[in-house]
């Protein structure tokens, strides 16, 4: 089911859903090719914007694993429900960038 949802929407997007272990965790998920050539990623979110970056040499602890099997993200986060696309001018290879006010498409149901 969750393959159907985010198949809806582009690529170069994120699905944020919530989390079947509390509340107060999200799964992020992508088919971006972004997460195809990482394997641990740090986030980093303010109130408009949520930034994910590439670990390479060195994985701080705040790093999150990627599920390679369901191409998802789980961490403790508010963010909205919702599937928001990436900022393609600040985006590039080391990072994504998502303003959360700006890029957030609307959920047909």
């Amino acid at each position: 089911m969750v393959n159907q949802h985010i198949n809806k929407y582009p690529k170069e997007s994120i699905t944020v859903l919530e989390h079947s272990y509390s509340p107060r965790y999200r799964r992020l998920y992508s088919k971006s090719e972004f997460f195809d050539t990482g394997e641990y990623f740090v986030i980093e979110q303010d109130e408009d914007c949520l930034i994910i970056k590439k670990c390479y040499m060195e994985i701080p602890t705040s790093a999150m694993r990627i599920n390679k099997h369901s191409s998802s993200i789980a961490c403790v986060s508010q963010l909205a429900f919702g599937t928001y696309t990436f900022d393609e001018e600040e985006t590039n290879e080391d990072q994504l960038v998502i303003y959360l006010d700006e890029t957030k498409i609307e959920i047909e149901t």
